[in-house]
């Protein structure tokens, strides 16, 4: 009796604090901005809250049974041999990720729904139409990509420079009112000469914006005339994944 009664008790103990990881793994998860510090807390919550699942369930067989054959896919997956995919079918999962972010409030830093700004908008479009893809299709390739993304942050300037040889540039011009769209495709993007703003086209001469003036996301069809962005000297952008 005794001896059931402290392992029930063990298990509470380790229930509540399995429990109380929730609300912190919450708050990391929907706060705007991120940091490498956080990025890193929020990996060490994710395998925690994984870790407390098995051992609480270990004693129920056939939920073992499924978080352990899930947890070995998971280790099993990044062996598999990526797919080629098709960048067309890339691009349009891109700007629908995009759409997503429509009217999200401008936060200077922030990565998310709840707060996002112009370089941001740009890269975790890409972040999650890669996650979605890679998960429904089982594709390792997307999926590393898509942590890659995730993990490693940018500025407007550094996805200028070729962030890491994610990116590449395709051609400079006075701006994007006098850019020929015709020579861009969905999910292309631009960056100020200046280096501090990012756009980025969905297609039809339509292109998303964070935009700290309206101080949301934004879509702008041009040519448009009174927003600055657009009659300044930009860089045309390309995800090299889209090559």
């Amino acid at each position: 009796m005794a001896t059931g009664f402290l392992g029930f008790r063990r298990r509470l103990v380790l229930f509540i604090c399995w429990a109380a990881l929730w609300p912190v793994w919450f708050v990391l998860a929907w706060y705007p901005i991120s940091t490498g510090l956080t990025r890193m807390a929020a990996v060490v919550l994710v395998l925690m809250l994984w870790a407390g699942a098995v051992g609480l369930s270990w004693r129920w067989r056939p939920l073992r049974g499924i978080l352990l054959g899930l947890t070995a896919i998971v280790l099993i997956l990044p062996l598999l041999p990526g797919r080629q995919n098709d960048p067309t079918a890339m691009r349009n999962a891109h700007v629908q990720s995009l759409r997503g972010y429509h009217g999200a409030p401008y936060v200077w830093g922030g990565e998310n729904r709840c707060g996002i700004d112009c370089s941001g908008l740009v890269r975790k479009g890409l972040v999650w139409a890669d996650l979605r893809r890679g998960l429904m299709s089982l594709d390792d390739r997307l999926l590393r990509r898509s942590l890659d993304l995730w993990w490693h942050d940018a500025s407007a300037s550094h996805l200028g420079d070729g962030y890491g040889g994610r990116t590449r540039r395709i051609c400079t011009t006075a701006g994007i009112n006098q850019l020929d769209h015709a020579g861009i495709l969905p999910g292309d993007f631009a960056i100020t000469a200046t280096g501090i703003h990012a756009l980025v086209y969905i297609g039809d001469q339509n292109w998303m914006e964070a935009d700290p003036g309206a101080g949301k996301v934004i879509t702008v069809r041009v040519p448009t005339n009174g927003i600055g962005w657009f009659d300044q000297p930009i860089h045309v952008m390309r995800w090299t994944q889209f090559d």
